[in-house]
């Protein structure tokens, strides 16, 4: 479906549908208030006829000998004039019916003959004459035409006797309805095309703007950028006049963007042809440095090596006059260890034998304590003798009370787990009092072990005493020899550590020379390698640059596409 078929038929549609609202319902209002103005003529209309019978006379009804209806002596029947007169002056058809049968119509057949003495339905009956309403109705067929009829009933002494009727053809009564209906219609559909036509016009001239600018972009496609675009659609004030802007916004861009693209690839060719030589002078002279630096990288590699043989040497020269001197500061610090230790040992004696005297004193005092400690050790054995009884006699108890407790079934068994609890812990009591027995019994032959071993150790520390006297005076004796080796000694030292400096500088002096050897060896070869990637980096660049050339090329064939606006 085409645009402009999608703009007429979305506004249309509503408009059709509104229209067809529009008529139906003021067709239905119409038809409304004419037959409710219908009905009032001829409610009015059979309320005259009705009053025209009680004006007869004050006789009752009935039926002659004739079959025809009569008020006293006047025969209703007969009065056709009336009703024909009313007919022809407004169409409107009464009848007058006695109980349910017609006795006065100006209902006529095809024959021209009235339709008398026939009957009512009985739904029309039943309202009228039973209920004593009014009865309307706007669709009753009639000799074959559609009606609007009106029942009143009638009545003799406030008793209903008959009914009146009073109809018109429907056609006749909604005859200003239908003609107003179709006015209204026409104008309708007059209204709705002059909408088409409006929404045709205007669509069209919307599609026309939509169109130029579709034509302008597939022109653009085609790669011309020099298109022109209507003044008139690109100063529209609608959504046309922005898309048409948009267009020349898109026209104007792209012209910019392929010119600086055209622009630049010719640039682009002119580098790449520049660097394309740079580089290769660049191999050139890259080569030439590669040769030198490997010269320099073997003359660097073999000096290397030699300072490496000449820092081996000191190396192991110096750790000869480093492992001298620290044997001399050993023996130093051993000489004054051992004269601190000398005058320690000295000091030491002299505590000790103070000490002894204070041992001695101590040991007497171990004594007694541990004749005590033996006397309470027999007193602990006589209580876990008790309680061993104790846990015994605990232990028959509970177990009585076990055979109690299952002897009372379910009843007991809490009483059952509580003295196997109790047995349990009489058990625990028991073994830890034997085991308290034990310790008791180890701890009471340890404590006569050590009365014994107290006694020995008495006289063992009268002899130590003696032994502290006379060795304090032989330290006394060593202490002034070794007062003179640790003279001696320092001397030595003093001068071993001068040696100690010298050997410091030198070999200090010769790791520098062999690890700056080695740094230029590093280097040269670091630096030849580098040359190798910077010779493969020139020559992939010179790859890159041909490769770079042959794009610049083929990026001006493909701007050669557009047709641009030349520069003034």
């Amino acid at each position: 479906m085409k645009l402009r078929t999608k703009i007429i038929f979305t506004a249309l549609m509503p408009l059709l549908a509104l229209s067809i609202i529009f008529c139906s319902a003021a067709y239905g209002v119409m038809r409304t208030v004419a037959i409710s103005e219908a009905n009032n003529g001829l409610h009015s209309t059979a309320l005259s006829v009705r009053q025209y019978l009680y004006n007869l006379n004050d006789d009752p009804y009935g039926i002659g000998g004739d079959d025809k209806l009569y008020k006293g002596t006047f025969c209703i029947t007969d009065a056709t004039s009336y009703v024909d007169s009313i007919y022809n002056e407004s169409n409107i058809k009464i009848t007058v019916f006695y109980e349910n049968v017609r006795y006065l119509t100006s209902l006529k057949d095809a024959n021209g003959e009235r339709l008398l003495y026939t009957a009512s339905s009985d739904e029309v009956y039943e309202a009228v004459v039973k209920q004593n309403q009014t009865y309307y109705s706007s669709n009753m067929n009639l000799g074959g035409s559609k009606h609007l009829v009106c029942y009143i009933p009638y009545a003799y002494n406030n008793q209903t006797v008959g009914m009146v009727f009073v109809g018109v053809e429907s056609d006749v009564a909604l005859e200003a309805v239908n003609k107003y209906t179709i006015i209204l219609v026409a104008v309708t559909i007059i209204i709705d095309i002059i909408a088409f036509l409006v929404i045709f016009f205007v669509s069209n001239s919307i599609l026309k703007r939509i169109r130029q600018s579709i034509n302008t972009v597939e022109i653009l496609s085609n790669g011309d950028l020099t298109v022109r675009v209507k003044k008139s659609a690109l100063n529209a004030k609608d959504e046309t006049g922005d898309i048409t802007r948009a267009v020349v916004k898109l026209r104007d861009t792209l012209n910019t963007i392929v010119t600086n693209i055209v622009g630049h690839s010719d640039a682009l060719k002119a580098e790449s042809d520049t660097l394309s030589a740079n580089a290769v002078r660049t191999i050139e002279s890259v080569g030439q440095v590669e040769m030198a630096m490997g010269e320099i990288a073997t003359g660097a590699s073999s000096q290397a090596e030699e300072t490496q043989h000449a820092t081996t040497s000191v190396i192991e020269m110096g750790e000869l006059i480093e492992n001298t001197v620290e044997a001399t500061h050993m023996l130093t610090e051993l000489s004054n260890k051992m004269l601190a230790a000398s005058e320690e040992v000295t000091e030491t004696l002299e505590n000790l034998e103070e000490i002894n005297n204070q041992a001695q004193a101590a040991i007497d005092e171990i004594y007694v304590q541990t004749n005590t400690t033996n006397e309470s050790a027999l007193k602990i054995q006589q209580a876990t003798e008790l309680i061993t009884a104790i846990a015994d006699e605990t232990t028959l108890l509970s177990l009585n009370a076990s055979i109690e407790a299952a002897r009372a079934g379910e009843a007991g068994r809490g009483f059952a787990v509580v003295a196997s609890e109790i047995q349990k812990l009489a058990e625990q009591s028991n073994e830890s009092a034997n085991q308290i027995n034990n310790i008791i019994k180890d701890l009471i032959t340890d404590s006569t072990t050590a009365v014994e071993t107290m006694e020995n150790v008495k006289s063992i520390m009268k002899v130590q005493s003696d032994s502290v006297s006379k060795t304090n005076l032989l330290f006394n004796e060593m202490k002034e020899n070794m007062n003179d080796s640790v003279s001696a000694i320092n001397e030595i030292s003093v001068q071993t550590n001068e040696i100690d400096d010298a050997r410091t500088v030198v070999v200090d002096a010769v790791q520098n020379l062999s690890a700056i050897a080695e740094e230029n060896a590093a280097s040269a070869q670091q630096t030849s390698a580098s040359i190798l990637e910077v010779n493969e980096m020139t020559q992939y660049i010179g790859e890159r640059a041909e490769r770079l050339d042959d794009v610049s090329t083929e990026l001006a064939e493909a701007m050669g596409f557009f047709t641009i606006k030349k520069k003034k």
